[in-house]
């Protein structure tokens, strides 16, 4: 299982292995360069060329003796220092030294080196950004911030120590646009930026070095952020028993529907069967019925009214009422509509729900419209909102969720105490207390009508299967994903449909875990 660190977390690990092991910080500084120039070897097996960009902290430090390295395997390189030298802290300045001695070429940074530099930067080079580490915070200021505007849309390679220079390692913010890199190297643990959305569109292909920490002491830090795995989902999957029935595995209520959006909740309810499920039934009103039952021949329905019925109203809550008896989770939301009927409905019916409840779409949007609403809510249910829903709860506009989407998720779970799946790119799944599990399966394929409904009928089915919510929220949200790209790969991004995500649901669970 893959653990994600914060730039604390990570210094705590390296402090506590240096104290408890006698390891000193130079050898991990030794550690982290000797597998970089290694993994750069592998995966630029015909590169003969570097250049290398160095701050004057530790990652500077990381940058030299990947250096030393690079230069002893036979390869021509440059090492560019942007900032004073009298800055180095003494294991960085070790390596410099032997940088000298070793007669590695070496400059400190200024403008008039910039067409020396480009003259270097024929094909076949590739950049290593060792300017900044997870360290620092904050925009990016000279020379370091010169030396990357430059760089900016260069067409070479570039492999970031740690992180691309520019981004916080903690929060998935990108504090400066930094240089967009191919391939991180990342050193004992990967951190929260490599995965976190917008800083992770800067990383690429993420490879995390072991430097020797002393795995019994991240153990013992008992970290709170996850990223979700093939490995975490094998830990958790509940695997099924000979002797079982279709009731073992869970009834689910889904609640929703309105005029011409019968398609949101068949979708949810199919999804809790394709997921595992044993049974779905839908309260919808009368217009809805004909779509659901179009998209599906096992899933069930209780209408509300006529034919001519547009949408759920206070005089639904008894028949929906009645429907909760057996059920083991409730969705609630998709394609409901959000009006003063389906408020009236929702206050009036949320409160008699006894079993794990996941709110999507309208529910969402009823929420943020009408925040009395908050008071009827259970502790610890499933909130699952996209970006303009959740700016909306939170009154933020979508570009400042989207640019702090992990403080955004982690803000809103704390303060309502629910469980919260941010979607989008890099999922995040977010606990009341504080554990935050972060996903990297999907593509923007998936940003299609219907995709979120499926999702909330996912979750909802793991839950009716006896999966805890947190759990099961991060499981679906990985398959559901996994999907994604299994659809993607069949049809191409845009011929991702949520019919096919729900359909292939079986298929990626399978795939991820007997995966090879």
């Amino acid at each position: 299982m893959a653990l994600l660190a914060t730039a604390d977390q990570l210094r705590r690990a390296e402090t506590l292995t240096h104290e408890r092991m006698a390891v000193p910080m130079l050898l991990l500084m030794e550690a982290a360069g000797r597998g970089s120039a290694e993994l750069l070897r592998q995966t630029y097996p015909h590169v003969s060329r570097y250049l290398i960009l160095c701050g004057a902290g530790n990652n500077g430090g990381d940058g030299l003796v990947v250096a030393r390295y690079l230069h002893r395997a036979g390869k021509d390189v440059w090492v560019i220092i942007a900032g004073e030298l009298g800055h180095f802290g003494p294991d960085a300045l070790t390596n410099f030294t032997i940088v000298q001695r070793m007669g590695i070429r070496w400059s400190d940074y200024d403008a008039s080196l910039w067409n020396e530099i480009k003259s270097h930067l024929r094909e076949g080079t590739v950049v290593v950004d060792a300017l900044l580490g997870i360290g620092a915070t904050g925009k990016l200021r000279p020379p370091v911030l010169d030396l990357v505007e430059k760089f900016k849309g260069l067409p070479v390679p570039v492999v970031a120590l740690d992180l691309p220079s520019g981004l916080n390692a903690d929060r998935g913010a990108v504090e400066s646009a930094p240089l967009l890199a191919q391939h991180t190297l990342t050193y004992g643990l990967a951190k929260l930026c490599h995965y976190v959305s917008p800083a992770s569109s800067y990383c690429g292909e993420i490879h995390v070095v072991d430097v020797g920490l002393d795995a019994a002491t991240i153990s013992a830090m008992n970290l709170q952020h996850q990223l979700l795995d093939a490995a975490w989902v094998s830990t958790v999957h509940h695997h099924r028993d000979a002797l079982t029935y279709k009731n073992t595995y869970g009834h689910v209520l889904v609640v929703g529907g309105s005029r011409g959006k019968g398609g949101a909740p068949a979708l949810a309810a199919q999804a809790v069967l394709e997921m595992g499920g044993g049974l779905a039934t839908a309260v919808i009103p009368g217009t809805a019925e004909s779509a659901f039952h179009r998209r599906g021949l096992e899933t069930m329905s209780a209408a509300f009214g006529t034919q001519q019925t547009t949408e759920l109203t206070a005089e639904a809550v008894p028949l929906a009422i009645t429907q909760l008896t057996g059920k083991a989770a409730v969705v609630i939301g998709p394609g409901m509509g959000a009006t003063e009927n389906t408020r009236a409905f929702f206050e009036q019916f949320v409160p008699h729900i006894k079993v794990p409840l996941v709110i999507d779409a309208d529910a969402l949007n009823l929420l943020a419209e009408y925040p009395e609403l908050w008071a009827h809510v259970p502790k610890l249910s499933v909130l699952t909102p996209h970006p303009g829903e959740m700016a909306r709860l939170v009154m933020q506009n979508s570009h400042q969720v989207q640019s702090h989407r992990l403080e955004s998720a982690r803000a809103l779970a704390r303060a309502r105490e629910m469980i919260v799946v941010l979607k989008g790119a890099g999922t995040l799944i977010a606990h009341p207390d504080g554990r935050v599990l972060v996903n990297a399966t999907g593509n923007p394929g998936m940003a299609t009508a219907g995709a979120g409904d499926v999702l909330a009928g996912a979750i909802a089915g793991l839950i009716g299967q006896g999966y805890e919510p947190f759990v099961a929220a991060g499981l679906a949200v990985h398959v559901h994903g996994r999907a994604g790209d299994l659809a993607a790969g069949e049809y191409g991004q845009e011929g991702v449909t949520a019919s096919k995500l729900s359909r292939a649901l079986g298929r990626a669970l399978k795939s991820i875990l007997y995966s090879a």
